[in-house]
């Protein structure tokens, strides 16, 4: 379960902090059809504001929110998805109390996107793609806090029992 986390942070640091500041950037955080040209970013990013018109021009707060993502989010999913490679024994100490903190800012920030989205876009947005596509920056975070949770556990009752 682990390995799978793993590898879901990966993919999240990926899209914080290669493929949103590939599109945020050059194309100025507008306008995706006519700053950015034609390149492979563009084009993906088109088909998603089909469904979420948003961030085709994007309002100042979600700007804040994008920035956080890209440059506080994103080293933050690498941390996490180096240490959940290792085992428990060889994490920092650290590692779970960060985990659970990080993790209750990236379902806050999706929440806070979600209400917005279906409060004051509800009638733009197609609901439906917009909650499949966030929606794994709200769950796997929560199951990764469980998983924390269940393992840490286990792992300080083995421990405890090897002591005496």
């Amino acid at each position: 379960m682990r390995v799978l986390l793993s590898n879901i942070y990966f993919l999240f640091a990926f899209v914080a902090l290669v493929f949103e500041p590939l599109y945020y950037f050059p194309c100025e955080w507008n306008d995706v059809n006519e700053s950015c040209g034609d390149y492979i970013i563009a084009r993906i990013w088109r088909i998603y504001t089909q469904w979420d018109p948003i961030f085709a021009d994007i309002p100042v707060f979600l700007r804040i929110m994008c920035w956080i993502e890209c440059f506080l989010f994103g080293p933050s999913y690498l941390f996490c998805a180096y240490n959940l490679r290792r085992e428990p024994r060889f994490r920092p100490r650290i590692f779970n109390a960060f985990t659970y903190v990080f993790s209750g800012a990236l379902v806050y920030s999706t929440l806070v996107y979600f209400a917005y989205e279906l409060i004051h876009e509800i009638d733009r947005i197609n609901a439906g793609m917009v909650l499949l596509i966030n929606a794994p920056w709200t769950f796997v975070p929560l199951i990764l806090c469980f998983h924390l949770y269940y393992n840490e556990s286990i792992y300080t009752l083995e421990r405890a029992r090897k002591r005496n």
